[in-house]
């Protein structure tokens, strides 16, 4: 990247803020400016191709955004407790997604990469090492990342499993590995459950009723 790419896009980002105040109600922040009560901790793959807007809600005070390789928890572990034990979000939503790139890393040789890629790599390689896969190349990737949201969630559940909180595993799929209009969310884990049965039990139990459950894995 050039010197003038770079500059075009910083004009970008701050001709955008200026729309964004130009556009946005003078007391949007009036209920926040000095605390925020979001309802969601999610913590979601730093993928640039998903962004948090994928719920169309307004994440103003709503949604507690924590991103990195892999949706992982481990490497992220203070934002999240930060989430659920100070601002006391009642959702912890692990987010994957299709076709992800630190799936990808993690099942390759990256022992050229740097100690910092290589431990986050590292972390994740342990996560989905012991899972299974079948299907072509795509579905593998894809069945591997719903594994990893399934060691999240269990992961989270030992840690705030006595914290009065809803942990959720979802795979946000924009490639269409689930059979579905793409980006659909497809929820694969509810409190540890992925059996069809057990989730609808769970989701029946916090009056969940627009339940988009599907697993490929």
């Amino acid at each position: 990247m050039n010197m003038s790419e770079a500059g075009t896009i910083v004009k970008l980002m701050m001709d955008g803020n200026l729309d964004f105040v130009h556009s946005t109600k003078v007391n949007l922040w009036e209920g926040c400016r000095t605390k925020q009560e979001p309802k969601i901790a999610a913590v979601m793959c730093s993928d640039s191709r998903v962004p948090h807007y994928i719920f169309n809600i307004d994440p103003l005070n709503w949604i507690f955004t924590i991103k990195n390789i892999g949706n992982q928890l481990s490497t992220c572990e203070g934002s999240v407790e930060y989430a659920v034990n100070h601002l006391k979000t009642p959702v912890l939503a692990i987010i994957g997604h299709s076709d992800c790139g630190a799936i990808k890393g993690a099942i390759t040789d990256y022992s050229k990469e740097s100690p910092a890629v290589r431990r986050e790599l590292s972390t994740l390689k342990k996560v989905i090492t012991p899972y299974s896969h079948k299907g072509n190349y795509q579905m593998k990737i894809d069945q591997l990342a719903e594994k990893n949201v399934d060691a999240q969630v269990a992961y989270a559940l030992r840690k705030f499993g006595d914290e009065n909180i809803l942990v959720i595993g979802m795979m946000f799929d924009f490639i269409g590995s689930y059979g579905q209009q793409g980006c659909r969310i497809h929820i694969t884990n509810l409190n540890g459950k992925t059996n069809v049965d057990d989730i609808y039990t769970v989701a029946k139990m916090h009056g969940i009723k627009n339940l988009n459950f599907r697993r490929i894995s």
